[in-house]
């Protein structure tokens, strides 16, 4: 936590550093819940900060509590926790891949994100973390038991993937590009 609220943007390192430290994942929970309490009931999208702030409009950081939700899964096979916000985990992911685009990519449209300038449209950053989104979200639908559901996530990571290699990738200089321009 900063600013006494949750940004699940700082959780993709304090997750595993409280895990390989601490072995304590209990603010890593309660972050995670709060942020799913405050998650847009109608359009699935959760906040870019929680309490007292509650923001929204931010794609990357609706991602990083995704991904936050499977790593806390992965470092505490906390499977009760997993089942009670199952649905709304679901309801998040369908916000994100609903904005992917015809050429197969996430189009950012909520921009609001931490020291990027130009953030928006087809950028590699977004287009990765909805990649770990897709391939961790199989693991936690395995976890389910919906395999129907890890299925459809793995074949839209295969896509995606394709995708940023093909749109993305800069053979000439060995490098990704931010964005197709």
């Amino acid at each position: 936590k900063r600013d006494r609220s949750v940004w699940p943007g700082d959780m993709g390192i304090s997750t595993t550093t409280a895990y390989v430290s601490t072995d304590d994942l209990l603010a890593t929970k309660n972050s995670l819940t709060t942020l799913y309490q405050h998650q847009n009931t109608s359009t699935g999208e959760l906040p870019y900060a929680g309490p007292e702030f509650n923001f929204t409009g931010s794609d990357t950081y609706h991602m990083w509590t995704l991904i936050g939700t499977a790593n806390y899964y992965l470092y505490s096979g906390d499977k009760s926790w997993l089942d009670g916000i199952w649905s709304q985990y679901q309801h998040g992911v369908s916000f994100t891949t609903g904005k992917v685009d015809g050429n197969s990519l996430l189009n950012v449209t909520g921009t609001a994100d931490w020291a990027r300038n130009d953030q928006g449209g087809e950028n590699i950053e977004a287009n990765a973390l909805l990649y770990e989104v897709l391939t961790t979200g199989v693991t936690l639908a395995q976890v389910e038991g919906n395999s129907s559901l890890a299925s459809s996530y793995s074949s839209q990571a295969a896509s995606l993937k394709t995708q940023i290699n093909a749109r993305l990738w800069n053979a000439s200089v060995g490098a990704y590009r931010d964005n197709p321009s």
